[in-house]
């Protein structure tokens, strides 16, 4: 039984803007399909 409200989560916010500051370079990930064909999602 949940306590607070919300989903349930519990978010370490201090972490996030640690995590945020390190500036990860994220892209899409650039599949193939077996001929060689862009693959989407």
């Amino acid at each position: 039984m949940l306590t607070k409200p919300a989903l349930g989560l519990i978010i370490d916010e201090d972490k996030v803007k640690e995590v945020a500051m390190e500036g990860i370079n994220w892209s899409n990930p650039s599949w193939k399909n077996y001929d060689g064909t862009k693959a989407e999602w």
